[in-house]
């Protein structure tokens, strides 16, 4: 299994609304996507405490059989819609994939 974590942070304001209306209008997005797509076998979306500076405010975690379903979710047309909504909200991004259950050396 593929673990796809994506940890999102918001401008303080951004296309007219502040950064707390624009997280919560992402992650509604992302809920209502967990419902729509295939190609994904769990999806948790969390905002974080805004109130601690340096955190990230939202992240997406979504798990997937294989890098194939991955790319298949990765390139979903509501899955683009959604990250062509949100890019221009955000000030940074950070992204890990791996291997559930592979431990390093």
């Amino acid at each position: 299994m593929i673990v796809h974590t994506v940890m999102l942070k918001f401008r303080e304001r951004a296309e007219g609304r502040g950064k707390y209306e624009n997280t919560s209008r992402i992650r509604d997005r992302f809920f209502a996507l967990k419902n729509e797509t295939n190609g994904f076998l769990n999806m948790q979306v969390n905002m974080g405490d805004q109130s601690v500076p340096g955190q990230y405010d939202l992240i997406i975690v979504t798990t997937h059989r294989d890098a194939a379903a991955l790319t298949q979710y990765r390139n979903d047309p509501r899955f683009v819609s959604i990250r062509t909504q949100y890019e221009p909200l955000i000030e940074s991004k950070a992204v890990i994939d791996y291997e559930a259950g592979k431990q390093g050396d």
